[in-house]
């Protein structure tokens, strides 16, 4: 079939780029130099090749050999490394001469179905430029209590039965006691913790998602934040989960779950139990800018039976400590668990033999890893 096929370049190539659409035409002529030949064989008339060339002509010679030719994805570079795969999605013709045709290529991103946009519906992510815009970064978060088995907490009231008055209890109110104590070991209870989750969705080219970028996020998975994170205290934050779905030829959501927990400090006889501050404290950089101090975000405990963390940080030899957070003396990361070794002890007083708090541990998940968050590219 000797067909010609040339792109009109002052038409073509044409694009548009939306927050929720890419698109871009191309312009062809098409000329059938073999047609005339045909007629000539076929004998037809002058006057009858008007009638000959109509669309039923187009559709059996012309737009089989266009379609056959023109390549069914098209990439679409947003700058040097990141690209989206566009997909033919509609040819419109135009007939010109006797044996000439103009055709009309839309390539664009089609949506779930495999259905073009039309430079209207679906999310392609960001243009160029816009990979930090509030339409395709997303964010949402929740705050809630969960309830966690703690063997310990404050005692608020005590009383001996009344048969066995004037003796005392044998645990003393207004200090950190066990719950639950029996002969062979502490029951402990349910206890609130306030937890906050946020997700952040951000859309990204699939030639970002590569191998080496999934294997970075199944590594910080379980991952504490070394630096500060959206506001967040170094210690504070745990990436928990990672998830993302999408084709090949748009930007794909990758969705990243996080949980915070706030960092503590214990104190010792005299302290003050509180929780993180609800305001900001800021600091002010050398131009004046206010700068969050994070360092502040920690809750403070009261054991009056042990030291401070603070001091035993300082003096004690074993005492391990974060020295990878950049954290104040005696504060732990939030995601560190308390546990305690309990001893009999006599109360004479009471005439009893509680078990009482003899050492505290403090550990960190085995799993976990301190990393910058700069590696999940927000």
């Amino acid at each position: 079939m000797a067909l010609k096929m040339i792109e009109i370049h002052k038409e073509s190539r044409k694009f548009e780029v939306t927050r929720r659409s890419i698109s871009k035409d191309f312009v062809f002529v098409v000329d059938d130099e073999e047609f005339l030949e045909l007629a000539e064989e076929q004998e037809v008339a002058d006057a009858d090749l008007t009638l000959v060339l109509d669309d039923d002509v187009m559709q059996r010679r012309v737009l089989p050999y266009f379609i056959s030719i023109i390549p069914v994805n098209y990439q679409f570079f947003l700058d040097e490394n990141v690209y989206v795969f566009l997909y033919a999605a509609s040819v419109r013709a135009e007939q010109l001469s006797w044996r000439q045709w103009k055709l009309y290529v839309t390539f664009d991103i089609p949506d779930d179905n495999g259905q073009s946009q039309g430079g209207g519906g679906g999310e392609s992510g960001p243009a160029d430029g816009e990979a930090n815009s509030e339409e395709f970064t997303q964010f949402s978060f929740n705050c809630t209590a969960v309830f966690e088995k703690r063997q310990m907490g404050y005692l608020l009231e005590a009383q001996k039965a009344i048969r066995l008055l004037p003796l005392l209890p044998s645990l003393v109110p207004g200090q950190l006691q066990p719950i639950g104590e029996t002969d062979d070991a502490i029951e402990g209870a349910d206890q609130p913790i306030r937890s906050f989750t946020f997700e952040i969705t951000q859309y990204m080219p699939p030639s970002k998602l590569t191998y080496k970028y999934k294997r970075r996020i199944s590594r910080l998975v379980t991952a504490i934040n070394l630096d500060d994170f959206f506001g967040n205290a170094p210690g504070s934050v745990m990436c928990v989960g990672a998830n993302a779905s999408g084709h090949l030829y748009q930007n794909v959501p990758v969705s990243l779950q996080f949980e915070i927990r706030p960092n503590f400090r214990i104190q010792g006889f005299g302290g003050v139990h509180s929780k993180a501050a609800l305001e900001d404290i800021y600091t002010l950089d050398g131009n004046g800018k206010k700068i969050v101090n994070t360092l502040t975000q920690f809750d403070s405990y009261v054991e009056n039976e042990f030291l401070p963390t603070e001091v035993i940080h300082a003096n004690h030899p074993n005492c391990g400590g974060e020295p990878t957070l950049p954290l104040p003396n005696g504060v732990h990361s939030g995601w560190a668990h308390i546990a305690y070794r309990y001893d009999k002890v006599i109360n004479v007083a009471a005439k009893g033999v509680p078990r009482l708090p003899s050492e505290r541990y403090i550990y960190m998940p085995e799993e976990t890893i301190y990393m910058n968050f700069s590696e999940f590219l927000l």
